[in-house]
């Protein structure tokens, strides 16, 4: 087995590796660890990822094992390795930002099949009671434009019961996916760029919404991120009905050809 590309995040980094004997190629994630308390969690993040259920829509984790290191340029003392399934197409934002750079929108159906796959993720975690973030960057793709959810390094048990999910604060963040699916980033992103309060177009929920590409937009679509990003949490649409909307989307085309925006209070 032998490695090639690099990437590196925070106090881990991805090595791609390749198994001359099956011809198949792996992620390496190595986790630096600078103490026992780092390397505890790391070990629980390997451990989490090797139990969880078999499931198309998770990062499934072959291997993992405890390196200690003697010398290591940032003082590491260790590092916890894991071997995971190789995405060659790479992550959703990465999907996002090429669409983006080539005017290239997302369909309809891929849009169905993305969302669909995230939901059909997230109810495996969910029966785990175990939050994580939405962000496009911790979804993979793989083939048919399949999403993973990856990067559990934050899980732990959640305290939030299934009978309250409706309150969830991580549906808004499901919401802010599904936007920058449609219109290429996040609506906190475009809030930022013109130079407003971001926690006060949170709290107010006066998301910008580019106008010109507004009427090209499926109108059930425009209406769900609404609902899942309305500031009062017991007005957020549930999970089951974000999970049902997306099974019954019909396909088609969405299109997106301008950054230009008009902000929408609900």
């Amino acid at each position: 087995m032998f490695s090639g590309l690099k990437i590196f995040s925070g106090f881990s980094r991805i090595d791609l590796v390749y198994d001359k004997v099956s011809k198949t190629s792996f992620a390496l994630k190595r986790i630096s660890c600078h103490s026992k308390n780092d390397e505890n969690k790391a070990l629980r993040e390997a451990n989490f990822q090797l139990n969880l259920p078999s499931h198309p829509n998770l990062l499934r984790c072959i291997a993992s094992g405890l390196h200690y290191v003697t010398r290591y340029e940032q003082g590491a003392i260790s590092e916890v390795l894991l071997v995971l399934s190789y995405s060659k197409r790479g992550t959703l934002q990465g999907e996002i930002d090429r669409r983006s750079s080539h005017n290239n929108p997302f369909p309809l159906y891929l849009i169905k099949t993305i969302m669909s796959g995230i939901c059909e993720g997230l109810i495996a975690l969910l029966s785990l009671d175990v939050p994580m973030s939405h962000s496009p960057g911790n979804v993979l793709l793989f083939e048919d434009m399949r999403p993973v959810l990856m990067d559990f390094g934050s899980a732990t048990p959640a305290t939030l019961r299934i009978e309250d999910i409706r309150e969830a604060e991580k549906w808004k963040s499901l919401g802010c996916l599904l936007y920058a699916l449609i219109f290429f980033k996040s609506p906190m992103d475009l809030i930022h760029t013109r130079g407003d309060s971001v926690a006060l177009a949170a709290c107010s929920a006066n998301i910008p919404f580019p106008k010109d590409s507004c009427s090209n937009v499926f109108p059930g679509c425009m209406m769900l991120i609404k609902s899942m990003l309305t500031a009062k949490p017991q007005d957020r649409i549930s999970f089951t009905e974000i999970s049902d909307f997306f099974k019954n989307l019909p396909d088609g085309s969405v299109y997106c050809n301008s950054q230009n925006a008009v902000t929408y209070s609900f």
